[in-house]
């Protein structure tokens, strides 16, 4: 009996040793994702918080009656003012979005204002503001990017930034910026509060569809005034090295990169290609390893951006 004992102790060790990213490291991970970072605390606006429904739905409601994306102006026939744009582009937090927000109108927060009183953002700005308000509320919450399948169609997949919640159970996708409006314009047949996987690719998706050659450069870029831009691997190099540090909580500005980003794919070395890998296991992985990350892009020197470098 005793040998027995001995055995199964034994085996359990080296289950406990060799299980990787079990359920301890996975609640770790989920108390790390309750708790605000520098760019999600809403600061001094803390107290305003206070009031705010604690559902996901609710609070998307909430926070598109606070920002109009700035270049969809036209699908709801208004152009947003320069009043409504001062301070976007410098707006890192959600501390400073809500300062916008409440220079053009100091009401609470769960009143929507009308349209020509809200501050102007673009995806990042209501996914910065949707996760704050959900790591308020003590829900695990983080931002990610990569491409939405469904704004421009496929095969075309477009720079987008949306939010990953954890609702007890999984990781909910969710985009805080498609409103009824969008819905409609873009004919979606399916809920943008619960996101079937199928429809965001995630960075580290597209880096290694790009790799296999299930994805196609010309399809990755964005639309705008000229039509669809492709940008193949040069947004998905930046993308990628953003959502590893959105992973990290560090929620960079659509398009922010560092040398490594912005690097000619064709003239990455091999070395870089193996960095550029493993930060896509780390944006694919279901079970993330917040420890691991952390420690593989804070501790290299070329995955680090330097927000004093940002020019938008």
């Amino acid at each position: 009996m005793k040998q027995r004992c001995l055995i199964v102790t034994t085996l359990l060790m080296f289950q406990c040793l060799f299980a990787g990213a079990g359920p301890a490291q996975e609640r770790d991970d989920l108390s790390f994702y309750r708790e605000q970072s520098g760019t999600t605390s809403p600061g001094k606006h803390t107290d305003l918080y206070r009031d705010l429904p604690r559902n996901p739905g609710e609070l998307v409601k909430i926070v598109q009656g606070l920002i109009v994306h700035g270049g969809l102006g036209w699908l709801y026939k208004y152009q947003p003012t320069e009043q409504q744009f001062a301070g976007f582009t410098t707006a890192r937090s959600a501390e400073a979005i809500l300062d916008n927000v409440l220079r053009l109108d100091s009401g609470p927060l769960a009143v929507a204002r009308p349209i020509e009183k809200r501050a102007v953002g673009n995806c990042r700005t209501f996914s910065v503001l949707m996760v704050s308000m959900l790591r308020y509320q003590g829900i695990p919450a983080r931002m990610r990017v990569g491409y939405a399948t469904y704004t421009w169609g496929e095969p075309k997949l477009e720079n987008h930034f949306v939010v990953e919640y954890f609702n007890g159970q999984r990781w909910v996708l969710l985009d805080a910026q498609v409103d009824r409006v969008q819905r409609e314009f873009h004919k979606l047949d399916f809920d943008t509060l619960d996101m079937p996987r199928s429809k965001f690719v995630l960075a580290g998706e597209a880096w290694q569809g790009l790799g296999n050659g299930t994805i196609k450069p010309e399809q990755i870029g964005m639309g705008g005034p000229k039509g669809w831009e492709s940008h193949g691997y040069q947004f998905v190099q930046i993308d990628l090295i953003a959502d590893c540090w959105a992973l990290d909580k560090v929620e960079l500005f659509t398009g922010e990169a560092n040398d490594l980003g912005k690097t000619p794919h064709e003239r990455l070395s091999g070395e870089q290609v193996k960095l550029f890998d493993a930060l896509a296991q780390y944006s694919t992985a279901s079970a993330m390893d917040t420890k691991g990350l952390r420690s593989k892009i804070e501790n290299a020197t070329t995955t680090r951006v330097d927000p004093a470098a940002w020019k938008p």
